[in-house]
């Protein structure tokens, strides 16, 4: 959780899930930020003032935990999949492709040959026999079934959702709603489904053994 005493909330975000978004807007209402001085990688939030749950002593943690806000972020798990394996493992200058990437390759085709690219079904597979990694993982880290959370919303309606959280964190004459590109939006799902043809039924169902209990408390 991130921890913004300011506004007397607890955010927890995760990546391919408008985190970068949610996580600029908060920085932005802080009032320290300034024009192209941004870091919100690792601690670099902490420079505007927020802290990480984790970080407090335990009665501190439990306090704001019992009285400030709460709020996460959703999206649906295999879009979100989706999402993870084309900036991952198909964009050119990402590190994951360097190291996860040649991983994936060698165990499914034995070699690797510089210019390959891991397909989706093989990434499919690759998570569906246990690997998990942040950008992929479930929303368990979040405590759902634990955390009573104010607010709850998802990348396919973030835009309202921003503008009502906004405006109710009393943020709403100062922040505009965020606006998220197509392909993280109410479309994305459609858009992305192909990338499930040539996944396996084995494998799929797999993957929906993995992400079954988020999609049926968050709806999906």
């Amino acid at each position: 959780f991130l921890v913004d005493d300011k506004h007397q909330l607890l955010y927890c975000g995760f990546a391919k899930a408008a985190s970068t978004s949610w996580l600029r807007h908060f920085v932005r209402a802080s009032g320290k930020w300034k024009k192209g001085q941004m870091s919100i990688r690792g601690k670099g939030i902490e420079r505007y003032g927020f802290k990480h749950l984790h970080s407090l002593p335990e009665k501190e943690a439990r306090d704001r935990l019992q009285t400030y806000r709460k709020m996460i972020v959703v999206r649906h798990p295999l879009d979100r999949l989706v999402s993870a394996w084309r900036d991952k493992l198909v964009m050119k200058d990402s590190p994951y492709r360097e190291t996860i990437g040649k991983r994936i390759i060698r165990k499914f085709r034995g070699s690797y040959n510089e210019g390959d690219l891991a397909t989706f079904d093989e990434f499919a597979h690759f998570v569906a026999i246990g690997s998990s990694d942040p950008h992929w993982g479930t929303f368990r880290n979040c405590k759902p079934c634990l955390v009573r959370y104010d607010y709850i919303s998802r990348t396919e309606t973030v835009e309202q959702d921003s503008g009502d959280i906004m405006a109710a964190l009393g943020l709403g004459d100062h922040l505009p709603a965020i606006h998220m590109h197509r392909s993280a939006g109410l479309h994305s799902m459609e858009t992305h489904l192909w990338q499930f043809e040539n996944v396996s039924r084995k494998i799929y169902d797999k993957l929906l053994d993995i992400y079954q209990t988020d999609m049926d408390i968050f709806g999906y």
